[in-house]
């Protein structure tokens, strides 16, 4: 193999481990992101029953 034909092999391996860092820290960003809308919907679930209580104790229930 030539020098030119090994610099592309090289490239073109550093480009595939590239590809594969960003897909790995897209999934990773994805998970987290994920992870954020689930805790803020417990949280306005938990929003809303206290919201509820608080209502239900002001009118004397």
């Amino acid at each position: 193999m030539s020098n030119r034909q090994v610099l592309i092999q090289e490239v073109r391996e550093g480009q595939a481990m590239l590809a594969q860092f960003f897909r790995e820290a897209l999934d990773r960003f994805d998970e987290r992101t994920r992870a954020i809308e689930r805790r803020t919907d417990e949280m306005v679930a938990e929003m809303k029953e206290i919201r509820d209580l608080r209502r239900d104790f002001l009118e004397g229930r």
